[in-house]
């Protein structure tokens, strides 16, 4: 069960220009000690990685083989190990088959606008036809009197939130 943990922001009204400024300042500050910091825990996760790739890239090669090895003979021994269950066990683990999610595959020599065609006429409950708004036409055409006249008759408005932001300009080898 997740925990949630709800966030209040204070209101802050009535302030002066030294007090955002010095905000600002606090805010830049704050960020380039961010950003320090993360850099050198990159450092220092690239050197505990480059430590052991090696010995990882081995180890998952020694895997793949033997993987390969196991799954042959799963399959060569299919009939007998997996008569009565789909897995089994062994003093190492289970091995198994399992079915992958079921999809529809093109019978040799067929193709989808044939398998279309044949739907509309044998099973036609099972062709979809989606009809929706052109969202995306609406909004670029907003400004065509057409359009914009009869946006309001539809129920619909084209409006564009606004957030505030803070960009700041980044010196380099600057370290606070």
């Amino acid at each position: 069960m997740a925990i949630e943990t709800r966030v209040s922001k204070n209101v802050v009204a009535g302030i002066t220009e030294d007090q955002y400024l010095y905000a600002l300042s606090q805010y830049a500050a704050a960020d380039a000690r961010t950003c320090r910091l993360i850099a050198l825990m990159e450092t220092e996760l690239a050197a505990v990685r480059d430590r052991y790739d090696g010995r990882l890239a081995t180890l998952q090669a020694t895997m793949s083989r033997h993987h390969e090895v196991v799954e042959a003979y799963a399959k060569e021994h299919k009939h007998t190990l997996f008569a009565q269950r789909r897995s089994t066990g062994t003093q190492y683990g289970t091995i198994g088959f399992r079915l992958g999610t079921p999809k529809l595959k093109l019978a040799p020599g067929a193709t989808w606008d044939a398998v279309l065609s044949n739907l509309q006429r044998l099973l036609p409950q099972y062709v979809r036809t989606t009809e929706e708004p052109a969202k995306d036409r609406l909004i670029s055409d907003r400004a065509r009197e057409e359009v914009a006249t009869v946006l309001p008759q539809l129920g619909i408005q084209v409006v564009q939130d606004e957030k505030f932001f803070i960009e700041l300009k980044k010196e380099e080898g600057v370290v606070i």
